[in-house]
């Protein structure tokens, strides 16, 4: 079997990306982002927001106003996200696994902890959100098998 080459690899990446998009699983080539904002959507029965909304993605059943922020996570790296604003009540914050793009862990914070994790900014390190709020690994890795 012959090694495939970088445009052959580039062409499988491309039609696994539009393969997603035709079934609604992602909306944009932002497949992590996307991915991760899906998973919780459909972890919590929220109907995702239009893309430009640029505080929440998504709203729950009984309004809580989610925000989701996804990574891949490279063991060594110092991975940050940054929120642009403080318009949502509860941040999910996703880690995948760079070899499968399985949840290695999934963290609900509410928007008072993860301000404090940004330390009066907008930034903070994934890596810190690893271990906040409450555990929701399990509910999302359900979810992300039906998706």
């Amino acid at each position: 079997m012959s090694t495939p080459t970088a445009r052959e690899l580039l062409a499988q990446y491309e039609a696994a990306l539009s393969a997603l998009i035709d079934r609604g699983v992602i909306r944009t080539r932002n497949a992590v982002g996307d991915i991760g904002e899906a998973i919780a959507a459909a972890t919590y029965g929220g109907k995702l927001e239009k893309n430009s909304n640029a505080g929440f993605d998504f709203l729950s059943p009984d309004g809580r106003r989610f925000q989701v922020k996804t990574r891949v996570i490279r063991p060594g790296y110092s991975q940050a996200t940054i929120f642009k604003n403080w318009d949502f009540d509860v941040a999910v914050l996703i880690g995948l696994s760079r070899e499968d793009y399985g949840i290695v862990w999934a963290r609900e914070v509410d928007v008072v902890e993860t301000r404090a994790l940004a330390r009066g900014g907008l930034r903070f390190n994934v890596t810190q959100g690893a271990k906040a709020g409450m555990d929701v690994t399990a509910r999302l890795r359900d979810a992300y098998a039906k998706l």
